[in-house]
């Protein structure tokens, strides 16, 4: 008798208790809405010229199209940790090109990429 109470009570509160849990956000999803249709510089200002690759590239892009200029942002990573946990970006500098929805269409970072690998990935992207 005493066994069939505790299984009684213990029942519906393990159901309670599972049925609250939800599944993890699908890592390949990952989007920022207010940055849409942009492309998005994570900048590390304490160590920036280790950023020259990507600067260079971002300068070589506007100077064939000057109309894109307008998707520029750039962002100091250590004011925008939400944000780059949002974007799964863990290291500075990186690069990330948001459709125009805000999901996350292309990204690279780290300081051993070389202009030619940002380039590439932004003329692939757009």
């Amino acid at each position: 008798m005493k066994n069939k109470l505790l299984l009684l009570i213990f029942l519906p509160c393990s159901f309670l208790i599972l049925s609250s849990c939800t599944p993890g956000q699908n890592p390949s999803a990952h989007s920022l809405p207010k940055y849409k249709d942009k492309i998005v510089l994570l900048s590390n200002e304490s160590n920036y010229m280790s950023e020259n690759a990507y600067y260079d590239a971002l300068l070589e892009f506007i100077s064939k199209h000057p109309a894109q200029s307008g998707k520029l942002k750039k962002l100091n990573f250590e004011n925008h940790k939400k944000d780059c946990k949002t974007l799964n970006i863990k290291e500075a500098p990186a690069l990330v090109i948001l459709s125009k929805n805000g999901k996350v269409l292309n990204r690279i970072s780290g300081t051993n990429v070389t202009k030619q690998a940002i380039m590439k990935a932004i003329q692939k992207t757009l």
